[in-house]
């Protein structure tokens, strides 16, 4: 990490952590500054993550579900209406595989 100055993280809380935090205590003797990306749908991460987390992975999967907040109805109709549900798919298995896994079940290898 010798030519790393900065880590931006998005503005997840996971587990009731940071993320900002998870890294900064993965990470020992850094040289560097770890930051939190600013967002004004901070609430729309932290509800993605926990609805991942769970095993929700496509826009339809969202759809079913009635007690999602409407920021995220909204959200998910924008996400629909420009045919980007696959974007949307592979974004949960990205987060899913390489932040939550990780983060929540350290010992697992389990993938989907």
């Amino acid at each position: 990490m010798k030519y790393v100055t900065r880590i931006l993280v998005d503005p997840y809380e996971i587990a009731g952590k940071p993320l900002q935090k998870w890294v900064d205590d993965l990470i020992p003797d850094k040289s560097f500054s770890i930051q939190k990306r600013y967002s004004y749908r901070n609430a729309l991460y932290n509800e993605l993550a926990s609805l991942i987390s769970k095993g929700i992975s496509s826009c339809r999967d969202l759809t079913q579900i009635s007690c999602v907040s409407e920021e995220l109805k909204e959200w998910i109709q924008g996400i629909q209406g420009k045919d980007l549900g696959w974007q949307f798919e592979r974004f949960a298995t990205y987060l899913y595989n390489g932040t939550l896994v990780p983060l929540l079940f350290p010992s697992s290898h389990f993938q989907r």
